[in-house]
């Protein structure tokens, strides 16, 4: 079933359909972005997905899910693609405004819900 839920979570992120992701998550959740400071709790992480969103147009593809034997804990090695939007939007000083880099989430679930995620991503590589 948690396995179901990274999906969804990957799915809703796709679709920048920020409810959807937002309802899969626990009211306390921790995360840890690549790209700003923690956030705590879904209204500083709809906040956070809002301002992303505005700084970036990026896909998640090529996802292979990892499952640790507790059902609780999970980790997804994926591609991140897309395009800086807002100039300056993280980017190092003469990149290119298109990438496709590696990246890694990884994810806590409690009670069905998403608890934590922490998310890498080797920005420079692409």
């Amino acid at each position: 079933m948690s396995h179901a839920l990274i999906e969804r979570y990957f799915s809703a992120l796709n679709a920048r359909d920020i409810g959807g992701v937002i309802d899969l998550l626990d009211d306390d959740i921790v995360h840890d972005p690549r790209d700003d400071e923690r956030q705590i709790g879904r209204e500083a992480f709809e906040r956070y997905l809002i301002r992303h969103f505005q700084a970036y147009r990026e896909r998640v593809d090529a996802i292979t899910i990892f499952t640790a034997d507790s059902e609780t804990r999970f980790a997804a090695e994926y591609v991140l693609a897309g395009d800086y939007v807002e100039p300056g939007a993280n980017r190092a000083a003469g990149s290119a405004l298109r990438y496709s880099v590696p990246g890694a989430s990884f994810f806590e679930i409690d009670d069905g819900r998403i608890s934590r995620i922490t998310t890498y991503a080797h920005m420079t590589a692409g």
